[in-house]
Parts: C-alpha cells; structure tokens; sequence
C-alpha cells in the first residue's frame, strides 16, 4: 500500500472505529440519550436542526471588521482557533438539541440538558 493511501485510510479507519465503539457502548450498557446519544441520534439531529446550526456557524466564524489585532497576540492566536471553536459549537449544540428532543417526558433528564447548556455557554 502507498504512504498516500495509508496517509488517507488510517485515520478514516481510527474515526471508523471510534464510531463504532461509541455506539457499542452507548446499545450494550443501555445509556440514556440524554446523558450520551448515539451517533445515530446526533446525526440525525445535525441534519434535522442544520438551517439553525449553520447558520450560527457562519456567525462564529465571520470576522470582525472592528477589531484590529496585532499578529502575534494572544487575541489572534484566539483568532486562530475560532473554526475549531465553532466547529466544536456545532457539535455541542446538537448534543444539546438531540438531548432535549429524546427527553421530553424526563424531568432528571431536563435538569441534566440544563446543565449541560449553561455548562457550554460558560464557555
């Protein structure tokens, strides 16, 4: 096998298999949606809740023309790791989403969700 194909198919086999022990442990040990969804259910919401989750990403990641920061500075280092930051918001906010949809009925889940979401906007 080439190093190019290598380069290419070990980290999809990694994130493959991440995936799926992910769900694994999610079905075998029976964990509620509202503590860890399975992937399934994140995507599902991902692609349900898209319009809404896109376009608070084009918003994180759209610059500001006010600010004029020095190279070099924390500020822009910051800068740096704002699409890593949105994407990680993206994810989040599903989590959040498919955390609410799948415990409607679960008062214990809505305190868990609640917390979660401040948890996040903390940050």
């Amino acid at each position: 096998m080439n190093e190019r194909a290598l380069r290419i198919l070990a980290p999809a086999f990694v994130l493959t298999l991440g995936v799926v022990l992910w769900d694994l442990i999610v079905r075998i040990n029976g964990i509620p949606p509202y503590i860890l969804p399975s992937p399934g259910l994140v995507l599902t919401t991902l692609i349900a809740d898209w319009p809404i989750l896109w376009s608070s990403l084009l918003a994180t990641l759209r610059p500001s023309s006010k600010s004029a920061i020095p190279r070099g500075s924390p500020a822009s280092i910051s800068r740096a790791a704002r699409p890593v930051s949105a994407v990680m918001r993206l994810w989040s906010s599903s989590i959040v989403a498919t955390t609410r949809s799948a415990s409607a009925n679960s008062e214990e889940a809505a305190k868990a969700s609640t917390t979660l979401e401040s948890a996040l906007l903390r940050e």
